[in-house]
């Protein structure tokens, strides 16, 4: 856990010519195939959980096509409540400028593989090192900001993939 910590710290204080940064927070994921083995669940059905989420995201815009770059690193909970610490990069596109944005989204994050079979689950991975799934993140995200003042914004994130779909908030600021 501290080598992710510091991995965190690290990616923290790499000095990048970002156009905004986003603080995210909170998620909701809904699971396309429900589980009664899920930690979190949210309602009467299964596939709906709170999963605890932190993240930073640094956005690159170009300000002439609309066109942005993203690189996010986060960490939290997964569908068993265990630590989970990933990275993931968007190429998107600002449909309705400074509110609806989507984009396409690749990225990975690790988690533990013992705790899912501990619960009879089968975890989906890319592949398994020592007791840790490498889990890819392939999928769209469809995001709507909401302008605070001229520098700050709230942003409603909106992931989804073949098997799951993930909402978040950021709390951006244009540097």
């Amino acid at each position: 856990m501290i080598k992710w910590l510091m991995l965190l710290l690290f990616f923290l204080y790499i000095p990048v010519q970002a156009d905004s940064l986003e603080l995210m927070g909170g998620s909701l994921t809904e699971h396309y195939q429900s589980n009664p083995e899920y930690v979190g669940k949210i309602g009467t059905g299964n596939g709906l959980i709170y999963n605890a989420l932190v993240g930073v995201r640094y956005n690159f815009d170009n300000y002439r096509t609309k066109w942005y770059t993203s690189t996010e690193i986060f960490g939290g909970l997964n569908s068993v409540h265990e630590g989970m610490v990933g990275a993931a990069g968007v190429l998107g596109y600002s449909v309705i400028n400074e509110f609806l944005y989507t984009g396409a989204v690749i990225g990975m994050y690790t988690q533990n593989h013992s705790a899912f079979l501990n619960r009879g689950l089968v975890p989906f991975n890319l592949t398994q090192i020592g007791d840790y799934d490498l889990v890819p993140v392939v999928g769209i995200e469809i995001n709507f900001k909401l302008n605070l003042t001229d520098a700050l914004y709230l942003k409603l994130n909106n992931l989804i993939t073949p098997i799951l779909t993930n909402t978040s908030l950021s709390l951006g600021v244009k540097l």
